[in-house]
């Protein structure tokens, strides 16, 4: 085995390890942040989609129930009238 002391004790300069070609950890934890970012942001926009959905379909059914409350009062009132108008062919009130 080699020894990698100097005389001093203290270790030789080529025994100090760097990492300075490795730069895959950091890229590999900035590329995880931002799908768990981005995964975040398709989470909430897909919740105001559907609640916006929501909100639309339960404005479209309060029309529907409007137009056929208004068609209801439009038959109602097509009736009376009729009943007016045959009463008045007929001579008879």
């Amino acid at each position: 085995m080699e020894n990698n002391m100097n005389q001093d004790g203290s270790p030789t300069p080529h025994t100090i390890s760097t990492h300075e070609g490795s730069k895959v950890g950091p890229i590999i934890g900035v590329v995880i942040i931002i799908l768990v970012l981005l995964l975040g942001v398709l989470y909430f926009w897909g919740q105001r989609v559907d609640q916006a959905t929501q909100d639309n379909v339960d404005e479209i059914q309060a029309m529907e129930d409007d137009l056929s409350s208004v068609e209801s009062d439009l038959d109602t009132e097509l009736a009376s009238l009729e009943a007016e108008l045959d009463a008045d062919f007929t001579g008879t009130e």
